[in-house]
């Protein structure tokens, strides 16, 4: 494992994440179901590199079945 960059930096991580990164989760999702050639309503989602799982609530509201998240932080993966 990578020394845990989040134990460090949660506060302002978790902060401005969210704000910054919100606009731009439909057009990844977008990006997505186009390299997917459908939508992912009932697909099964791995998201690697997932951080605190920002993208993940974004494929369970876009009817995902299943969703996973694989990241090399713990505490990233704790807070998804």
């Amino acid at each position: 494992m990578v020394p845990d960059w989040k134990n460090e930096n949660a506060q302002h991580f978790e902060a401005h994440a969210i704000e910054a990164l919100q606009p731009l989760y439909q057009w990844f999702l977008k990006d997505v179901e186009q390299a997917a050639g459908k939508d992912i309503a009932g697909m099964d989602v791995l998201d690697i590199g997932c951080g605190p799982g920002f993208m993940l609530r974004t494929f369970i509201e876009a009817g995902a079945a299943k969703v996973s998240g694989v990241d090399l932080s713990y505490s990233m993966l704790n807070s998804a």
